[in-house]
């Protein structure tokens, strides 16, 4: 009789224990909400921006829509989470909620179940840049991308240039920037300067900043090459790269080596045992 009311006991509890468990399981409310709201700048709306959201833990991607004629946006059946909005605005830069420029900054917009949390977005104080790019003779060059860096680094601006040689970034953050100009297989950064070396440029608020650029007039690098046993041979390089090498493994002092680089063999590399060899050896011969 003991054993029969202990087992009795045993199974009751148990059946306490599912039935307390699994009611709380069954109440978890995962109805969809949404999240609305606006795109301005200022007081113009921003239309037919892209806009998309993420889930702000694991970066997935949740929904998207695009803004009409007033800038409103909505995107629907989004699960109980917090998200972080994006909006891919003209010229290439994309803002994060609420008025970030870089995603880990980004606020996260909370979605409680079966409700619509509402974002309102304004851009970012912001100017635009633009500008011509020409040849060496003044002709305009069509196709070229221009890469636009902040100084920061926090985000990239990009744009390409017409038939008339013309570029745009309509929404450039305020701020320090360099540009970069590619065409043709060269780069040069404004003003006629290295890759990487160009001048910086100011953004102001509501102001465009103008920066055109004439790329310098291409040349060919021509030499020959002499072998030890008095062979010769002439060739010519269009991206020839020089380098120094003062490792046990490196070349001689006054021994240059030449290595091509390239499947059609358009790209070489001199190696020089010291940085003064390399100044040293190379002579202007026009």
């Amino acid at each position: 009789m003991f054993r029969t009311r202990t087992r009795w006991l045993t199974v009751a509890a148990a059946t306490l224990v599912v039935g307390a468990v699994l009611p709380g399981s069954a109440l978890a409310d995962t109805t969809p909400g949404a999240i609305t709201g606006h795109l301005l700048d200022g007081t113009t709306p921003m239309a037919n921006v892209t806009v998309d959201v993420l889930d702000s833990q694991t970066f997935s991607f949740a929904g998207e829509t695009s803004t009409d004629a007033t800038g409103a946006f909505t995107v629907s059946d989004l699960a109980p989470a917090s998200y972080i909005v994006s909006f891919q605005l003209p010229g290439g830069l994309t803002q994060y909620s609420r008025g970030q420029l870089a995603f880990q900054n980004a606020d996260a917009i909370t979605v409680a179940a079966g409700a619509t949390t509402t974002d309102e977005e304004q851009i970012v104080a912001h100017g635009s840049l633009a500008g011509t790019l020409t040849d060496s003779s003044g002709a305009p060059v069509r196709d070229a991308f221009v890469f636009i860096s902040p100084t920061s680094f926090q985000f990239f601006l990009n744009a390409r240039t017409d038939t008339n040689g013309h570029y745009q970034v309509p929404i450039a953050p305020v701020g320090s920037y360099t540009l970069e100009f590619n065409a043709n297989g060269f780069a040069q950064s404004a003003h006629g300067k290295p890759a990487g070396q160009g001048d910086t440029f100011a953004v102001t608020a509501g102001n465009v900043t103008t920066v055109d650029e004439q790329l310098l007039a291409p040349g060919t690098f021509t030499g020959r090459v002499t072998t030890a046993d008095g062979q010769t041979w002439d060739y010519w390089e269009r991206n020839l790269r020089f380098k120094t090498d003062s490792s046990a493994i490196g070349p001689d002092k006054g021994v240059p080596a030449l290595f091509g680089a390239g499947m059609q063999g358009d790209r070489a590399s001199v190696i020089f045992s010291t940085p003064e060899e390399m100044s040293a050896f190379i002579k202007r011969k026009c």
